[in-house]
């Protein structure tokens, strides 16, 4: 993987900050779905940031650790072919990081579409108002479904191995 596209989860965690940034004074001081179980601005901000980034660092922490992980640790399917020899666990740390760069990417735009709902459901004008459904289907379930399919697709490859480069 490029160095591009091994960062490409920066962008929509940029994007997000910068949005929230702009965006975050036109919450009103109490955040909610309904005046009882409403939250101050400021409570709000800070636990919305602290998840996302809080999930980000995770997430970059285990992608950079990834390959010093001993053999124990790392249990996928067919796992005496992937250990036996530092090419074929070089492969899979490798499929493995693959993974954690594609959740990165989709959490980050899941994060952004709740980060709308919650501000366009408290703000009377927002400066961006998406569809629901859009926001449903585009930046929250398919993000999402991505990250299901992804992990069962290279869950069944890692059963069956590649065969050998002629």
């Amino acid at each position: 993987m490029t160095t591009l596209l091994r960062y490409l989860w920066l962008f929509p965690l940029t994007v997000h900050a910068g949005y929230f940034a702009a965006t975050c004074r036109y919450i009103p001081n109490r955040v909610g779905p309904d005046p009882g179980a409403a939250v101050s601005r400021l409570v709000f901000s800070f636990e919305w940031l602290a998840i996302v980034l809080f999930s980000n660092l995770l997430l970059f922490v285990f992608w950079k650790r990834m390959p010093h992980l001993s053999d124990k640790t790392l249990s996928v399917p067919n796992r005496e072919y992937w250990l036996t020899n530092p090419e074929h666990r070089n492969d899979l740390i490798a499929r493995l990081q693959n993974l954690i760069e594609t959740i990165l990417v989709l959490i980050n735009i899941f994060f952004l579409g709740i980060y709308q709902w919650v501000y366009q459901s408290n703000v009377l004008t927002p400066v961006i108002r998406l569809p629901i459904m859009l926001l449903i289907a585009g930046f929250i379930t398919f993000p999402l479904t991505l990250i299901a399919v992804y992990m069962v697709s290279l869950m069944k490859a890692l059963k069956k191995p590649r065969p050998p480069a002629q």
